[in-house]
């Protein structure tokens, strides 16, 4: 649904929560959403005219459970779902994987790398929780059953019905305030060090054998018919280790953003910064 290149159209607009909600007030004729009135227009004109998608992610699906008052949570689920038109995000750490094995191929110059915008973007909320079905069968009726499981009325259901399940919201919310107990924890116990050090430390944590970059590593090293000492020989400097980063769009714009927010001791982490950047770096 995305074009290969970010010159092309059609673009992709991606909302914070607090937009979605302001776009919402707007649409449902709220006084709070008057000043985003000309902001919903020019939106849908564009994606009318087939020059801009406005997908939602899972994050954005989780936030719109979290009100208690169901009446709200239906209005902002179907007007989130009607302005994507159904279209979702894949998680970050998914789009990682092909953007690990592509960085991974430039820099030992093997094998062909994958297009990765083309395939973040796509129909459903399957896509947003990468839910990966496999549907076997004739043709016509794989067909039919994948066009039920990626359905406007199946996304609805699903947030219109998890909304309702308080225990599992409840649930999420206590695992974000774990986790920003451990960040806090990071970001104290590596007071002091300069960035480059920082970023050199975090990818070995995550290439590790036990980092969250592992299992896509090795499966990317395992494809292109790699070994992990041809790997890790490339990396001879921090600068080294910044350029391959850098290279793996995903992993340099949260570790970045998470790096610098560190720098910040005296402001607290909030519940929102454990949404914003994703479990990948968790």
């Amino acid at each position: 649904m995305l074009p290969e290149f970010k010159n092309d159209f059609p673009k992709c607009l991606y909302l914070d929560q607090n937009k979605w909600i302001d776009l919402a007030r707007a649409h449902y004729g709220r006084p709070e959403g008057q000043p985003f009135q000309d902001a919903l227009r020019a939106v849908r004109t564009a994606t009318e005219a087939g020059r801009l998608i406005v997908p939602f992610s899972v994050v954005n699906a989780v936030e719109a459970m979290i009100p208690r008052d169901a009446a709200r949570r239906e209005r902002l689920a179907r007007f989130m779902v009607e302005l994507s038109g159904n279209r979702t995000t894949l998680p970050d750490p998914s789009a990682c994987r092909w953007e690990i094995r592509n960085a991974i191929g430039r820099l030992l110059c093997k094998g062909s790398t994958t297009a990765v915008r083309p395939l973040v973007v796509r129909q459903g909320l399957s896509n947003a929780l990468d839910l990966g079905f496999q549907v076997f069968g004739p043709t016509a009726a794989r067909e039919s059953a994948i066009g039920v499981i990626d359905a406007t009325e199946t996304t609805l259901a699903f947030l219109l019905r998890a909304g309702g399940k308080r225990d599992y919201i409840e649930q999420s919310r206590a695992g974000e305030a774990a986790a920003v107990s451990v960040f806090e924890r990071d970001r104290t116990s590596t007071a002091g060090m300069s960035l480059e050090r920082r970023r050199a430390l975090e990818f070995r944590g995550l290439f590790s054998s036990m980092g969250l970059c592992h299992p896509p590593l090795v499966l990317a090293l395992q494809e292109l018919g790699l070994t992990r000492e041809e790997f890790r020989a490339q990396f001879r400097s921090a600068q080294d280790t910044i350029r391959f980063l850098a290279d793996i769009p995903n992993l340099d714009v949260l570790l970045t953003l998470r790096l610098i927010r560190d720098q910040d001791l005296a402001r607290p982490i909030a519940h929102n910064d454990i949404r914003d950047l994703t479990v990948i770096l968790g």
